[in-house]
This record gives structure tokens, C-alpha cells and sequence, in this order.
């Protein structure tokens, strides 16, 4: 990555100083709503549907890998319901028990 220090905001091309601005929109809006964002998803179940589109596992391997918090203490804390993960469920549906 660039080492940013000494970066001259004014001899910036414009994609550059695009993501300039939203790397820093984005931590400050996180920054100063973190509690209310946590608060939410907290409260709120959420079903979520895991698609690989690449189908490398690549995403499904780091998600699983993670320590702090580790998958099951994401899921169970957030309200999550795992609704099809290809990587880690079975073959579910017309395959296995001819329903829709």
C-alpha cells in the first residue's frame, strides 16, 4: 500500500482522490455511529443466503478463519440465521427430497 504521509491532496488524479474522500467518509460515519450500528443488528434478526460467485472458497475460507470475534460468536451474537452456505451445507432442495 502507498505510504500516504506525505500525500499532496492537490496533485491528486480524480479516482485517487475519490477514494480518499470515501476511505474517510466511511471511517467517520463508523467512527461516530458504531454502538447505534451494533445496537441494531443486535435487535434485529438477519437471514442471510451465502452465494459464491467465483466459487474459489476463498471468501467462505477467511469468514471461517476469523478469530476476534470467531464465526459462532458472530452469528449467535448478531440473531444470524445461516439459510444456505454452499460451502458448508449440503445439497438441499429438488437434488435431494424432489420439493421446490
Amino acid at each position: 500500500m502507498e505510504d500516504l504521509r506525505h500525500l499532496d491532496i492537490l496533485k491528486l488524479d480524480r479516482r485517487t482522490f475519490l477514494k480518499v474522500a470515501a476511505s474517510m467518509g466511511a471511517s467517520v460515519f463508523l467512527g461516530t455511529y458504531k454502538a447505534d450500528i451494533v445496537k441494531a443488528l443486535e435487535s434485529s434478526g438477519t437471514n442471510v443466503v451465502w452465494l459464491e460467485g467465483a466459487d474459489c472458497c476463498g471468501c467462505s475460507e477467511s469468514f471461517l478463519n476469523a478469530a476476534y470475534p470467531d464465526v459462532i460468536q458472530a452469528i449467535t451474537k448478531l440473531s444470524v440465521h445461516v439459510g444456505y452456505h454452499e460451502t458448508l451445507m449440503m445439497q438441499q432442495g429438488i437434488f435431494v427430497d424432489e420439493t421446490w
